[in-house]
């Protein structure tokens, strides 16, 4: 079968692009032989945009399935037909599909440290159109690479991949790193923007924040979105998502989750209850939700390894707390719960009636409250530079 190469763009990004690109391609049974060279010609084409020299763009590629292959060298010194025609020769391993194992090789030696160069822009493309034998290690590899300052870039075909897994691998914002397409046949409809978003990567690593640069760090925010309502609830979200900008996050240096609602434990199916007696008994059990469960979920769950969480890392949690919060001796009781499991305490306390001192039990140190008048006010730029200075000072 023959493939027609789509023509060369020229993007002025790639124009003396200081770059180290890697492509991990899924060379696996679960790829039919003729998908499999639509693939190779579509990273072929990638490449053709490339400005490729020892001095500027380097291209290096690996095959995977039950295994890593390191199949073209970054510091190869080949004119880019031959990358071109090495791509589209490669061979197609079979077997299955462990991204794990793809990111680990890329990191020994697609990418590693004695083949890329220091002033270079590291870029990981995977490919793939399946998801990986072991969730955990895949994750782990994808954010070593990260640390290690590779910008990696997913691309999923198919309805076979885990969407939410190539949007972990894949570095941030995920709307830049992140593709999929329904099938091989549609690669060519992604590849203009791929390539130029790839050309753009420099760029983007200047808008990398800072906040954890020096040290690793899992933090959860902890709310309770039912007593604060909708309005407030997506108030505290931006508020989040404005302080994540900051955050070290891309090297993978840090992680943030969030604990705001209750799980569905409490949900009564239909058909659980025979009698009428039986389910009045089990709705009148229920309790009301309030932060002190919240706070009880986040210290045993969330900072668990099969969670994310890392035990090498600095644990902590944001309490940003309503000013008519419920069960004090509870809430009391679970933070010195997670003080205990080595969690540092950082408390938000929103508006205007609270006990200082119920606050400051809460907080592992005094230095690690503040207060803000009103869920609006947390849009201030004075809000999130009080939360940096409180928050950011030792990472």
């Amino acid at each position: 079968m023959i493939f027609i190469s789509f023509p060369t763009i020229s993007f002025t990004g790639w124009t003396n692009k200081e770059a180290d690109v890697y492509f991990l391609i899924d060379s696996s049974a679960s790829i039919w032989i003729m998908d499999y060279m639509k693939l190779l010609q579509f990273v072929a084409d990638l490449v053709s945009d490339m400005d490729l020299s020892l001095s500027a763009t380097r291209v290096g590629v690996g095959l995977f399935s039950s295994h890593h292959r390191l199949h073209i060298p970054l510091n190869n010194n080949w004119s880019k037909e031959k990358i071109r025609q090495e791509i589209v020769t490669a061979p197609y391993l079979r077997g299955d599909t462990y991204l794990s194992r793809a990111l680990q090789g890329m990191r020994a030696e697609g990418l590693s440290s004695s083949m890329t160069r220091a002033s270079a822009t590291r870029i990981g493309v995977l490919i793939t159109d399946g998801m990986s034998r072991h969730k955990q290690l895949t994750a782990d590899n994808a954010t070593l690479a990260k640390m290690d300052g590779i910008f990696l870039f997913t691309v999923g075909v198919g309805h076979g991949v885990d969407h939410d897994e190539l949007r972990e691998i894949a570095s941030d914002p995920k709307k830049e790193f992140n593709y999929h397409v329904p099938s091989f046949d549609f690669l060519k409809e992604i590849r203009l923007k791929l390539s130029h978003r790839m050309s753009e990567v420099g760029l983007m690593q200047g808008d990398e924040g800072t906040c954890g640069d020096k040290d690793k760090v899992d933090v959860v925010f902890v709310f309770d979105q039912a007593a604060f309502g909708d309005h407030a609830t997506q108030l505290i979200r931006s508020f989040i998502m404005s302080l994540v900008a900051d955050f070290s996050m891309n090297t993978g240096n840090v992680r943030v989750g969030i604990v705001s609602s209750t799980c569905h434990e409490n949900d009564k199916m239909l058909g659980q209850y025979v009698t009428k007696d039986d389910f009045i008994s089990a709705l009148k059990s229920i309790e009301t939700p309030e932060i002190s469960s919240l706070i009880k979920r986040s210290h045993q769950e969330s900072f668990l390894s099969r969670n994310g969480g890392r035990f090498d890392a600095k644990h902590r949690m944001v309490l940003l707390l309503h000013d008519r919060g419920r069960k004090v001796i509870e809430t009391v009781r679970q933070v010195s719960k997670s003080k205990h499991a080595g969690v540092e305490v950082f408390v938000i306390q929103l508006g205007t009636d609270y006990s200082k001192e119920f606050v400051h039990r809460l907080a592992s140190s005094i230095d690690n409250v503040m207060y803000v008048e009103s869920p609006s006010n947390l849009s201030t730029t004075d809000s999130k530079q009080t939360f940096n200075r409180m928050f950011c000072k030792d990472l």
